[in-house]
């Protein structure tokens, strides 16, 4: 897997080169806690050879599964657990705030 050392190698240059001194772009014990999980299912073949191609490539469409900030899961197995598990009134209140706000938008001005 040369290639996934490449784009792991890569990784971390790169957030050194926007965030200096942070400790970003790798896995260690009490460093930040970042990662996101995609539900990629993949239509060719995935080998070594073309690990790089559907990382580039094939991440374009996956519906993200899991992602963790700061070692928090913000969405887990497609959900949000942090969000009440019936989500009715916050819907409701929603809905009501983008017509109020639409409205606003389309009230002619002075």
């Amino acid at each position: 897997f040369d290639d996934a050392a490449a784009l792991w190698a890569g990784n971390r240059a790169v957030a050194e080169a926007f965030f200096p001194g942070a400790g970003l772009g790798g896995l260690r014990v009490g460093g930040p806690a970042d990662l996101s999980v995609l539900d990629y299912d993949p239509w060719t073949p995935l080998s070594g050879d073309n690990l790089l191609g559907h990382v580039l490539y094939g991440g374009l469409g996956p519906r993200v599964r899991d992602v963790l900030c700061g070692g928090r899961w913000v969405l887990r197995a497609g959900t949000f657990p942090q969000l009440p598990s019936d989500l009715g009134d916050l819907s409701a209140r929603a809905r009501e705030a983008a017509r109020a706000l639409w409205d606003r938008r389309q009230a002619p001005s002075l």
